[in-house]
């Protein structure tokens, strides 16, 4: 799903009735576990997929989904970039309230 996703973001997803040509939607597909995959065409019972990197296509893309296996339609999404940031915030933030827990000095 490059560029809109990349591997590691961290995405929210809500179960929608209604869904739209361009979403962004979460797939139950056998044989492939979950796949995250963007509407290409609707009709009332299934969906088609495709992906937004024109350099690679799954085998999925093109092949109509029954639309009881849409797990959820994106609402938010946490870039990797992003977590990292946060992760290394955390750990400076533990181990600064470990040091004043202790009563050591330390800086900001």
């Amino acid at each position: 799903m490059l560029p809109a996703l990349s591997s590691g973001d961290l995405i929210a997803t809500k179960k929608c009735r209604r869904l739209k040509i361009g979403d962004v939607v979460v797939v139950s597909v056998e044989g492939y576990d979950y796949v995250v995959k963007r509407i290409a065409a609707l009709s009332d019972h299934s969906l088609v997929l495709k992906g937004d990197n024109p350099r690679t296509e799954s085998s999925i893309c093109g092949i109509p989904q029954s639309k009881e296996k849409v797990v959820g339609k994106l609402i938010f999404r946490l870039p990797l970039t992003r977590i990292m940031c946060l992760k290394a915030a955390g750990i400076f933030f533990v181990r600064r309230l470990n040091k004043w827990k202790m009563g050591l000095p330390y800086s900001a």
